[in-house]
């Protein structure tokens, strides 16, 4: 079982995708820091998070878009599908979809079922709860893996 990146953000990512798009689908890591005023640290989490969804990889010092990542800063159909799926491998988006599968479910509930199998996403469980909320608004609304009910603070399946 692999946790997605905690820290990565949907928004930060498809920063990545268009620097890379425009600077002909390659560059250093080191310039990625320079063009951004990002800190590794804080970079780090974006790059893995793309490389995991297959939309930029990683040879030493260089980061590339593939021809997935192309498809999907083009916003292509297909590639949003593909991405979508690949999130999916990675928990707690697989857990979420599982529970969706079974009928509406609270961050709560999620926490508890991935607590119930010995997953957290920091060394500071209590903060959990939180941190899903955090990254199932960017990454499962921002890739329309399930929908939010803001009322009633459910999460579903999408329609």
């Amino acid at each position: 079982m692999i946790i997605f990146p905690v820290d990565a953000k949907i928004s930060r990512v498809l920063g990545i995708l268009r620097l890379l798009n425009s600077n002909d689908g390659e560059m250093s890591i080191a310039s990625l820091v320079d063009i951004t005023k990002a800190n590794l640290d804080t970079l780090m989490p974006q790059i893995n998070a793309g490389h995991f969804l297959g939309v930029v990889e990683v040879d030493g010092e260089k980061i590339r878009i593939t021809k997935l990542g192309r498809a999907y800063y083009k916003r292509d159909k297909k590639a949003r599908e593909k991405v979508r799926m690949n999130l999916l491998k990675f928990e707690p988006f697989k857990t979420a979809l599982s529970l969706a599968k079974k009928g509406p479910f609270t961050i709560s509930m999620l926490d508890d079922e991935l607590s119930s199998r010995k997953i957290t996403l920091s060394s500071y469980p209590e903060t959990d709860a939180k941190l899903l909320q955090l990254m199932l608004i960017q990454w499962a609304l921002g890739t329309r893996l399930l929908n939010y009910d803001n009322e009633t603070n459910l999460w579903s399946m999408r329609q």
